[in-house]
């Protein structure tokens, strides 16, 4: 899917920022899976494993929570 006002760099740059690991599959492996406006194969397959999924509010609530860490 895709977020308004992040790229999927800037995206996987600040998971990467915060101690993630992003990659571009789901499995059981996956902690959580960012859901974009159009969302497909990766949001059928988190739901089918119980996989936590964040939308851009939990998105934005994350970064900030990983911000004010950080200070």
């Amino acid at each position: 899917g895709s977020f308004q006002g992040y790229t999927r760099k800037e995206m996987e740059e600040k998971v990467i920022e915060m101690g993630g690991q992003p990659t571009s599959s789901v499995s059981s492996q996956t902690d959580f899976v960012i859901v974009g406006e159009r969302a497909g194969s990766k949001l059928t397959r988190a739901r089918e494993l119980g996989i936590v999924t964040i939308d851009a509010i939990g998105w934005h609530e994350l970064i900030m929570k990983g911000e004010n860490h950080s200070e």
